[in-house]
């Protein structure tokens, strides 16, 4: 017996003459080995006729059941099989086609492991015939012969070589037989096959198994986001993350229908857990040896904000103890969750209790640690920022495949502008260097002569923009090699371009902010800020943030462009710092605090990240092209930075007359806005005129602003004061300088939500980069079901273990014997030939039959598990869940994976048996008229032989008594010798006599019905 188990450890799909071909990694392991991790999955194949219970009984201990586990087992499964088999001659067999559930919906053995699954299909083996002996008990399940498979009977020999096979092809000596295939399914991840044939490695096997380590194997990544979800990618197609994250990608879009955020993937290694980045998955593939897979665990991550992102955490004045400093109130703070909401507390991971006083009354939250009066205003200021970002949907996302373009194509006078300062910069070099060109570098890869930036922060814009070569083009992205720039040409041309569309494309009210910003530099924002903290005594974290504030800015502009570049958008950035640090000038107020954590809270840092990601994922790429989305970003950012300088001068004109506390009470108490001093928070000291107010704009920023109807009765609660009070206020008006800053609110966070949208296309954008523009890519993971599929293809197909005829095709040999058949009856058509026809529709009846039972299988696995509706067809293109899916496939979450290429070859094994049955159909039916056609043309022959016994007994009787008169005569006349005539006389009379005697009788037979027609029409006229 050939016995194999086979652990499978890596897989990839490689292109073969008959087609595409999975190819397995596998090691061959001991059948009596213990469990292998989840992650393997695992084939035992046996090739021998043998019960079925010692089939089982192997499968389940290579499975990893004890014997008395499989013993148990066996019990169970027996009273399942009672009504599947069948007796035959010297053994058993099962029922044309089964499948079958074992303990289907539970575990058979109370570990936890999965149910089993029974396939029991019959297919075509050309071989020799096998001679049954008396060592074949009556439980032996047997590989039987062609017409065996019909009489459930051992037929004579001489009956299986008279096979159309046999008839057609005179040298050979193997006949056709009808095995059966066993398919039994452990779980999700073990799979046990017997049938007298191999499965793999075979010319019409769709499976090819390699030894790791041994033989040369494709490289690849091996992928598990679940114990049964597992697949495989071709890491020689995943050298650049990117396209790693795509294949990934269009994995799960094809298995999952995007029923998970591809994009919302961590990837760590499974040996140490540690994180995959961009930036070290070159280095990693080259230090996985070629002969093993590269093991990667891929979770889902944190779950993203609902607007796409979380508010940045301000960072707390004091950070460490419980016990409050001097000059800080010991008293807990206590206000309404709507001032105060839980989750900004545990952002900043600080202890405090839910508190109701009423049943449904409004959620009190206290906090049980000391906190400054700089701290409470971080707080209450990420509420409203949470609470605004909840509400405000941000953009959706583009999928890859609905990016038309990944490239940047920039207008023609931007590429014109590029081409022309790399002529005017070669001539200068040329001149420079007294004849000689200056060394330009290619795109992407100009070396810096002057302290730029590092390969690690370099400008995104020196990346290089794709020569344009589509079709239709204008003809300005073919450039010479005298024009072609160089990447830091690319970039200014860029940044010009920038300066321009923000100025004429812009909306007009960003534009008119742009434009009146003057010219600073990063060294005029820092000696400002240093400026109004030695004026004024100002809050040395609440400078030092502002500080980092500046450098943030610096990190992002350096991304952008060349530190070592001076233009006029760094310098329209930095003078919208620098109005932005003039608002530190100010006194402490409710408007100018938001207005300034807004600022402090743009996360720069994580927009660098996010920036920095793009590059490390397209780490190891030869020439780094540019995307559409990373324009934008830039030009995002500083619209947002323009219209926050148009903000703060509006700031900085609204207090300039406002120097005092009590000018602002006054002003307070006439405006017609109450709820510009909404928060009230007190000092802990005994002072009660020193107060400070701070607004939230926790309704507005979520419900926008108040309509005519609303009147006086939108109210909200505000912040409570250390006696546990809160003050109450009205809506605000839709006029006035705070609804102004409202709306300011909304556009800084739409504008930040717009740029982690760009951040999240530019990914897409270099995704598809590598997207294949030959075909769409399918899901070609090898799977527990996908093995199974390959299998039944490979068996439905037909084995043969024939020299001659290395590859059964049983339809070619009946089409071709049937039209033989078809070509002697019209020839010499003959009642012999009846026989042959009559073999001939035996076998095709036994061929029709066992198709019929392939396809009861495959229809089967194709019920919709939802409505039992047995739907191939239409269930194929749909979500919905098919019976084999729900049993072989493998599972995530709960949620059954749904393999599209599988789905699709199931659906060509139904396709191909189908147009079988029908070809098959179509030879019974030729048959069958010729039979008719053989007799009908064997009547017309006999009728014909009929007439020419006719002539002959006419014949006879005319020339037999002649014969007779004259051999007596001859006996008593004289010798024709003694004649006086010669003999010429004799044959002058008897040879003419003759032929018209002849001639007359063939006459009469042939048209005797002619002839009595005429006699009668004679007859009539007289």
């Amino acid at each position: 017996m050939v016995q194999t188990l086979l652990s499978i450890e890596a897989t990839s799909q490689v292109k073969s003459p008959s087609g595409d071909r999975a190819l397995l990694g596998v090691k061959t392991l001991d059948c009596k080995h213990e469990a292998q991790e989840s992650g393997q999955l695992q084939w035992l194949h046996m090739s021998q006729e043998m019960e079925f219970s010692d089939f089982a009984t192997r499968a389940l201990e290579a499975a990893g059941y004890r014997k008395e586990q499989a013993a148990g087992l066996l019990e169970t499964i027996d009273v399942f099989l009672s009504d599947y088999e069948r007796s035959c001659f010297q053994g058993k067999r099962f029922r044309q086609a089964a499948s079958i559930s074992f303990g289907r919906g539970r575990p058979l053995d109370g570990r936890g492991k999965s149910e089993m699954h029974l396939l029991v299909v019959p297919y075509f083996l050309l071989q020799n015939t096998q001679e049954r002996n008396g060592s074949h008990g009556s439980k032996v399940h047997l590989v039987q012969a062609l017409v065996q498979s019909a009489y459930h009977l051992n037929s004579s020999i001489a009956r299986e070589h008279q096979q159309a096979v046999q008839r057609l092809y005179k040298h050979v000596s193997e006949t056709i037989h009808v095995p059966e295939l066993w398919v039994l399914s452990i779980g999700k991840k073990f799979i046990a096959t017997c049938s007298p044939t191999p499965l793999y490695d075979g010319q019409r096997s769709l499976i090819t198994t390699r030894i790791m380590g041994r033989h040369s194997f494709p490289p690849t990544i091996r992928i598990t986001m679940d114990a049964d979800f597992v697949f495989y990618l071709d890491s020689e197609q995943c050298s650049v993350w990117f396209e790693f994250t795509y294949r990934v990608h269009c994995t799960l879009s094809a298995a999952l229908d995007q029923s998970i955020e591809w994009g919302n993937l961590e990837y760590r290694l499974e040996s140490d857990g540690s994180l995959i980045n961009g930036r070290i998955w070159p280095s990693l593939l080259r230090s996985i040896p070629g002969d093993k897979p590269l093991l990667i665990l891929a979770t889902p991550a944190k779950a993203p904000h609902p607007s796409g992102r979380s508010p940045s955490l301000i960072p707390l004045e004091r950070t460490g103890g419980t016990k409050p400093s001097k000059g800080e109130s010991a008293d807990t703070v206590s206000a309404s969750t709507k001032v105060l909401d839980p989750k900004t507390l545990e952002e900043y991971k600080i202890p405090y209790k839910l508190d109701s006083p009423k049943p449904g009354a409004e959620m009190t939250i206290t906090v049980t640690r000391a906190l400054t009066e700089l701290d409470r205003k971080i707080l209450y200021d990420h509420t409203r920022r949470l609470h605004a970002m909840e509400n405000n949907e941000a953009p959706p996302r583009k999928r890859i495949n609905d990016i038309m373009d990944p490239y940047y194509w920039p207008p023609a006078h931007v590429v014109d502008a590029a081409k022309l300062q790399a002529k005017n910069d070669a001539a200068h070099s040329y001149n420079s260097q007294s004849g000689n060109y200056g060394q330009l570098s290619g795109e992407g890869k100009e070396p810096f002569s002057h302290s730029g930036p590092d390969p690690e922060t370099q400008p995104i814009f020196l990346w290089s923009i794709r020569q344009d070569t589509r079709t239709g083009s204008s003809g300005h992205g073919q450039v010479t090699p005298d024009e072609k720039p160089t990447s830091m040409q690319w970039m200014k041309a860029l940044v010009a371009y920038i300066h321009y569309e923000i100025l004429f494309n812009a909306d007009v009210r960003s534009a008119k902010n742009y434009n009146n910003l003057p010219l600073k530099t990063k060294q005029d924002a820092e000696r400002e800020l240093a400026r109004i903290q030695e004026a004024s005594s100002l809050n040395n974290h609440w400078a030092s943030l502002m500080s980092s504030f500046i450098g943030s800015v610096n990190v992002f502009l350096d991304l952008f462009i060349d530190r070592d570049y001076n233009c006029t958008v760094r310098g329209k950035i930095w003078a919208a710092v620098y109005t932005i640090i003039q608002t530190l000038s100010l006194p402490s107020r409710s408007a100018v605090f938001l207005f300034q954590c807004e600022m402090i809270s743009i996360p720069f840092l994580r927009i660098v990240k996010g920036l920095k990601t793009l590059r490390d994922g397209l780490f190891g790429v030869d020439t780094l092209y540019i995307t559409p989305s990373m324009v934008q970003i830039f030009f995002q950012i500083i619209l947002l930075l323009a219209d926050s300088s148009s903000e703060a001068s509006r700031l900085l004109e609204e207090f300039q007359s406002k120097r005092d506390d009590d000018q602002l009470e006054i002003i307070m108490e006439e405006s017609d806005q109450p709820h510009a001093a909404q928060t009230l928070l007190r000092r802990g000291t005994n002072n009660s005129e020193n107060v400070e107010d701070e607004t939230l704009w926790q309704r507005t920023l979520r419900e926008g602003p108040p309509t005519e109807d609303d009147g006086d009765e939108v109210t909200e609660k505000g912040s409570y004061d250390e006696d546990h009070s809160s003050t109450g206020t009205e809506s605000p008006s839709s006029d006035g300088p705070d609804y102004e800053q409202r709306q300011f609110f909304i556009h800084v966070n739409r504008h930040i939500d717009q740029v982690f949208a760009y951040i999240d296309q530019a990914k897409n954008e270099c995704n598809a980069m590598f997207r294949s523009e030959d075909s769409y890519p399918t899901y070609n993971g090898v799977d527990h079901a996908k093995i199974i599929a390959l299998i039944l293809e490979t068996t439905m197909r037909g084995h043969s273990t024939c020299q001659s005829i290395p590859t059964l095709d049983i339809e070619d040999i009946y089409v071709t014997y049937t039209t033989s058949l078809q070509l002697q009856a019209r020839n010499r058509p003959s009642k012999n030939l009846l026989l042959d026809l009559n073999l001939l529709r035996e076998e095709v009846d036994i061929i029709l039959t066992n198709i019929s039972g392939q396809l009861d299988v495959i229809n089967v696995l194709y019920v919709d598990e939802d409505d039992g509706d047995s739907s191939p067809i239409a269930t194929i293109h749909g979500s919905n869940t098919l019976a084999f899916e729900a049993s072989y496939s493998p599972t995530l979450d709960g949620g059954v994976v749904v393999n599209k290429s599988t789905r699709k070859l199931l659906q060509d094994i139904q396709t191909r048996l189908e147009e079988r049955r029908d070809v098959f159909d179509e030879l019974k039916d030729r048959i069958t008229k010729l039979e008719s056609q053989i007799v009908q043309r064997v009547d017309i022959i006999q009728e014909d032989h009929g007439k020419a016994i006719l002539v002959f007994t006419i014949v006879s009787t005319i020339f037999l008594p002649l014969s007779f008169v004259s051999s007596y005569l001859g006996m008593n006349a004289s010798d024709i010798r003694d004649m006086e005539l010669s003999q010429a006389l004799f044959w002058e009379i008897a040879a003419p006599f003759t032929a018209v005697v002849i001639t007359a009788v063939l006459v009469a037979a042939y048209n005797a019905g002619r002839i009595l027609g005429w006699l009668s029409r004679g007859a009539a006229v007289v």
